[in-house]
C-alpha cells in the first residue's frame, strides 16, 4: 500500500481511495468466502458426510477441492479454464505487487534502475522458491504464508498504526486528509485508529502466538526454521539495509517525478 500510493498525485482524494480499496477488497473476499462454503456444502451433502471431510485449505482448496466441484458443472471445461485462468492472472498480480515494494525501495535509497533490481531479485526468488518444491513444499509454504500473515503484516500493521497515532500529531494527517477528499473522517477515525485497531490487532497476534505456543515436535521443529527463523530474517536484513548509506537519504515521492500526468503537463508548459 505504502509502494503504490507513493505514485498519486499530490491532491488524490485519499479517503476515498482507501474506502474503495477496503471494500472492494473485503467484498470481493466476501463473495469468495460465499462461494467457497457454499462448495464445499454442496460436496459435503453430496459425499454425505461432515464439511469438514472434504475441507482442504491453501493449496489443496485451489488446485484440488474447488477443481473437484468444477467438475461437476455442465461445462467443466470451459469454467476450469476460466477459473485456472483467473488464479493465474491474480498469481502474476501478485507477483508483481510483491516485487515493486524491491524496486521502490532499492531505487529510493540506491539509485539502481528498475531492470537492474528485476534482474537480482527474480533469480534470487527463484533459487529461494526451490525450497518449496520438494515433497515437504507444500507444507514449508504454508508455515512461512502463516507466519508473513498472522505476525509480519499484522505486527507490521500495529507499528504503523501506533506510530501514526500515539508518536505523530494525527490531527495534522487529518486536517489534510479531508482538505484534499470529498468525505471528510472526524473523530471516530481518529478514536477508531488510535483505540479500537491497536486492540483488534493485539488480539489476532496474541491468539497466534497461543496457537503457536501449543506445538511440539516436529511442528514445532518445522516452525522454528521456516517460521520464526523467516521473521527475525527479514528483521535482520531489513536494519541492515537501513544501517547502509544509500545514493537518496530523502523521502521521494514518485509522484513528483514519474506521474505521467504532471509530466505531460510539464511538457505542455
Amino acid at each position: 500500500m505504502i509502494s503504490y500510493s507513493s505514485y498519486l498525485p499530490k491532491k488524490s482524494d485519499l479517503v476515498n481511495n482507501g474506502f474503495m480499496t477496503g471494500f472492494l477488497n473485503c467484498g470481493f473476499s466476501m463473495l469468495s468466502g460465499i462461494m467457497i462454503f457454499s462448495i464445499l456444502g454442496n460436496m459435503a451433502t453430496l459425499k454425505d458426510v461432515d464439511v469438514s471431510d472434504v475441507v482442504s485449505d491453501g493449496v489443496g482448496l485451489a488446485f484440488m477441492t474447488i477443481p473437484e466441484a468444477i467438475n461437476q458443472l455442465p461445462a467443466p471445461w470451459l469454467f476450469g479454464s476460466l477459473f485456472f485462468l483467473s488464479l493465474t492472472i491474480a498469481g502474476i498480480s501478485s507477483a508483481i505487487s510483491i516485487m515493486e515494494v524491491f524496486i521502490i525501495s532499492f531505487h529510493d535509497k540506491f539509485g539502481w534502475e528498475r531492470k537492474k533490481i528485476v534482474a537480482i531479485m527474480v533469480p534470487l526468488g527463484f533459487v529461494i522458491s526451490i525450497l518449496y518444491t520438494s515433497r515437504a513444499g507444500i507444507h514449508r509454504l504454508g508455515v512461512v504464508d502463516t507466519f508473513i500473515n498472522n505476525f509480519g503484516i499484522i505486527f507490521a500493521a500495529l507499528a504503523e498504526v501506533i506510530l501514526l497515532t500515539w508518536f505523530f500529531k494525527i490531527d495534522i494527517i487529518k486536517k489534510h486528509v479531508n482538505l484534499i477528499s470529498d468525505f471528510k473522517v472526524g473523530r471516530i477515525w481518529e478514536y477508531s485508529l488510535k483505540i479500537l485497531v491497536p486492540i483488534i490487532l493485539l488480539i489476532a497476534i496474541s491468539a497466534a502466538i497461543v496457537e503457536e505456543m501449543a506445538l511440539s515436535g516436529k511442528a514445532l521443529q518445522i516452525n522454528l526454521v521456516f517460521g520464526w527463523a523467516v521473521i527475525a530474517g527479514i528483521l535482520i536484513i531489513s536494519f541492515i539495509l537501513q544501517a547502509i548509506k544509500g545514493k537518496n537519504q530523502h523521502i521521494h515521492l514518485h509522484s513528483e517525478s514519474e506521474d505521467p500526468v504532471t509530466e505531460g503537463e510539464k511538457n505542455d508548459n
